[in-house]
């Protein structure tokens, strides 16, 4: 005998039924926001709206399950803050995703150390850099942070350490693959002491001698004129009414003259301090043009962020 299904127990089944493929059906839905989203967030990225992305990439991450990927994203939130020029929110984030993990990534460490770097903490950017030895890091990743190091350097002015990082890192590897050789580049650093750079004292003891000698020894012909014309001009009129026995206009030239004087001096400093600084930013933009040192965080974003 067929036993009759009765409605309430045919709806009760169809509940039941509905009720085991609805985390099926939420899980595609969630996929689909995933996909949506890292394309959204991509878009934002492209268009530099880093701030926008920071919050986008946020709601990303509440929807990831991986580790890999959530670590991935908390380094694109920081880059963004970073590329943002949000220094110390760079830094107060790292500093608690150290406390609350006690390690860092080799991205985020790069992005901590420049950080630093460019609220102008130097001492604390090299100790960050140098908290890992080149037998700390994967055998892929020494020349990353040799780079690092090398253009830390470099944005200092500091090349003979620079040069004794290279011998250090001779001795864990040779060469960048297709990149350029340390030996290459060893070369390339040597030649900053042949870029001719000028000695301060020996600028301000010049224009000591002669007024407006150490701009000219520097390479400012037009400031050294001016300079000259201005001591020797005040010089000649407080001589010229002293002679005259007119002592108000003399003392007051007299005056002039030794504020044109010390001016003189100072200048001859700062001439020869100026032209340095060209001189190092021609050699310095020389060689990060040629080895690409020129630090990008954007460099070590996967690109399955966005997939």
């Amino acid at each position: 005998m067929n036993k009759k299904i009765t409605i309430p127990q045919l709806l009760f089944g169809v509940f039941i039924f509905s009720f085991n493929f609805i985390p099926c059906f939420a899980e595609i839905k969630q996929d689909e926001f995933i996909i949506k989203q890292k394309r959204f967030v991509n878009e934002l990225y492209q268009n530099k709206r880093y701030f926008d992305c920071i919050a986008e990439t946020q709601r990303l991450l509440y929807y990831t399950d991986n580790k890999t990927n959530q670590d991935e994203l908390i380094y694109f939130i920081n880059a963004c803050y970073f590329l943002g020029k949000q220094y110390k929110t760079v830094i107060s984030r790292i500093d608690n995703l150290k406390k609350n993990t006690g390690i860092l990534s080799l991205n985020n460490l790069f992005l901590y150390s420049r950080s630093y770097l460019n609220i102008g903490y130097y001492d604390i950017s090299k100790k960050i850099l140098y908290s890992l030895d080149y037998s700390d890091v994967n055998e892929d990743r020494r020349s990353d942070l040799f780079t690092k190091r090398a253009e830390f350097f470099i944005k200092n002015f500091d090349y003979a350490i620079l040069l004794k990082e290279v011998e250090i890192a001779e001795g864990y590897f040779t060469n960048f693959g297709r990149l350029f050789s340390l030996t290459d580049f060893r070369n390339d650093i040597e030649s900053y002491k042949e870029i001719g750079l000028k000695s301060k004292w020996l600028s301000v003891s010049l224009s000591a001698l002669v007024p407006g000698a150490g701009q000219v020894y520097s390479g400012r012909l037009m400031d050294g004129l001016l300079s000259l014309a201005a001591v020797a001009g005040s010089a000649y009129g407080a001589l010229y009414f002293y002679n005259k026995k007119d002592k108000p206009p003399a003392i007051t030239f007299t005056f002039f003259s030794c504020l044109f004087y010390a001016g003189n001096l100072y200048g001859a400093y700062n001439s020869a301090e100026d032209t340095n600084n060209n001189l190092h930013r021609r050699f310095t933009n020389r060689i990060n043009k040629k080895y690409n040192l020129n630090y990008n965080p954007a460099d070590y974003i996967e690109g399955r962020i966005f997939e």
